[in-house]
């Protein structure tokens, strides 16, 4: 993003604004031209010192969005899975389960991977934490129906059929989930090349 300031002043603001959107490399950037244009160096080392300690701070959350995005799908799988079951109607619950809450979850962990992160490697983190919680969400589901009715079949088949049948699930809700992370968590800011 090339910009022409006339005042120092405004790549100040400019490094505020990116800092306020989370894209750090470009409030150095500025905060970089601020100083060529004669800002005040005091100033310019606050706000620099401000960018290291925000962006550190990124850097953990992004280490953790994993771990967080699955723990977090985890807890509203299991909500859902108190408020909503497939018996209910599984069109309702396939959108809830498998579209709405990995988009919501996808875009969160997107989120949390920041700005600069790759869309590659948001997809991927949203894939795997917010998929692995729905193949768990289906999974334990199954089980649970199995233990609610009696279903006269040889065990490995049926556990043959949880494991594929939650595989189906988790993959969905884990594509859902990586493109919404990787192509419309930053979306509103805009990625330049």
């Amino acid at each position: 993003m090339e910009h022409d300031f006339t005042h120092w002043d405004e790549a100040v603001q400019a490094a505020k604004d990116a800092l306020a959107a989370r894209r750090y490399d470009d409030a150095k950037h500025h905060l970089h031209t601020a100083q060529q244009l004669g800002a005040n160096s005091t100033h310019i080392l606050k706000l620099q010192t401000l960018v290291v300690l925000e962006e550190k701070q990124q850097e953990k959350l992004q280490q953790h969005s994993g771990f967080f995005g699955f723990w977090l799908s985890v807890v509203c799988y299991f909500i859902l899975s108190f408020a909503l079951e497939p018996k209910q109607g599984f069109g309702l619950w396939g959108v809830v389960a498998l579209a709405l809450l990995p988009m919501v979850l996808g875009w969160r962990v997107g989120r949390w991977l920041g700005y600069d992160s790759t869309e590659a490697m948001r997809f991927w983190r949203g894939f795997r934490s917010i998929g692995g919680a729905c193949w768990l969400y289906a999974f334990f589901n199954m089980i649970a129906a199995r233990m609610q009715f009696s279903m006269s079949s040889a065990g490995g088949d049926v556990a043959f059929a949880w494991l594929f049948v939650s595989s189906i699930y988790g993959g969905i809700a884990g594509c859902i989930a990586g493109v919404t992370g990787a192509k419309l968590a930053w979306l509103r800011e805009g990625r330049q090349a």
